[in-house]
């Protein structure tokens, strides 16, 4: 899955991916690393759980561009995201 990820974005590599981890590319962009579920989706809302973070992308034509097992990747006009701790 990293080398996946590597060709789509620079991951620096001291990352650790047993945290979670997020990297934005602009306001077009953003990919989620250690993502266990996608819990809503819409094309103004996608809220994932990210290892007991909600994480809420708010905006406008959103798309997941990418999908694995431990990661997405989001496409569209991102306005907001949101953090809530669950555990």
């Amino acid at each position: 899955m990293i080398k996946k990820l590597e060709s789509l974005i620079k991951i620096p590599e001291n990352t650790d991916f047993d945290k979670p981890f997020f990297q934005m590319d602009g306001t077009n962009e953003l990919l989620l690393c250690g993502s266990n579920s996608i819990l809503e989706y819409s094309s103004s809302k996608i809220k994932v759980n990210v290892r007991g973070i909600q994480i809420s992308i708010e905006g406008s034509n959103l798309i997941i561009s990418f999908i694995d097992n431990d990661a997405i990747a989001v496409k569209g006009n991102i306005r907001a995201l949101n953090f809530v701790r669950v555990k």
